[in-house]
């Protein structure tokens, strides 16, 4: 890691450390939020900025996985720890699937088969109201509940934004983020040097 990414990694401790502290509660379930954004933006950081593959169905993975921790929780009382773990492996699954599915496709009709991988997951989930609640989505269950429940969310949030940038990182300087880059500089030569 190159100095500067090591100042801003503890930069974004402290400041994430202090936060609760310092703000009114409502700043905390804004920040929530936005570590929520934060890792989406990551994971999109990696797809387009690494590869420069352009994809319109990154938000439907956590949405896969969202709806499955929900509903692993509701119906067979799985604990939102657990939960967690299972959309994770969920959402990575048909993320699997879906890439080995459009191995070959690029430019615009990536886009379009991306698209519509996001449109038919969104009306799946809106159809689905019994299952999924439509429009208005599932209660989800809490990690924690009492006075602190709030805090304990942020840092989860905080410690999950943090675990994906520092996953980021090292990506970007590991051999695997070379071949991302290759595929972005150029297509072509990357797979004529065994990269896929």
């Amino acid at each position: 890691m190159k100095k500067n990414e090591i100042i801003v990694g503890v930069i974004m401790i402290v400041l994430g450390l202090i936060a609760p502290t310092a703000l009114p509660s409502v700043w905390i379930t804004v920040l929530c939020m936005a570590f929520y954004y934060a890792i989406l933006t990551i994971g999109w950081n990696i797809i387009f900025g690494y590869t420069g593959l352009f994809s319109y169905g990154h938000a439907a993975f956590p949405a896969i996985g969202g709806y499955t921790s929900a509903l692993l929780a509701q119906h067979i009382g799985l604990s939102p720890f657990l939960g967690l773990v299972a959309g994770a492996l969920v959402a990575g699954f048909f993320g699997i699937l879906i890439g080995m599915l459009i191995l070959r496709v690029r430019g615009f009709y990536l886009c379009l088969v991306t698209w519509a991988f996001a449109e038919v997951v969104n009306v799946i989930i809106t159809a689905e109201h019994q299952i999924t609640g439509g429009t208005g989505g599932l209660l989800a269950p809490t990690f924690s509940s009492g006075p602190n429940a709030e805090l304990f969310g942020y840092f989860m949030g905080l410690g999950l934004m943090m675990f994906a940038f520092l996953i980021s990182i090292l990506l970007y300087h590991s051999r695997w983020g070379l071949n991302l880059f290759a595929v972005r500089d150029d297509i072509d030569a990357a797979e004529s040097m065994g990269i896929k």
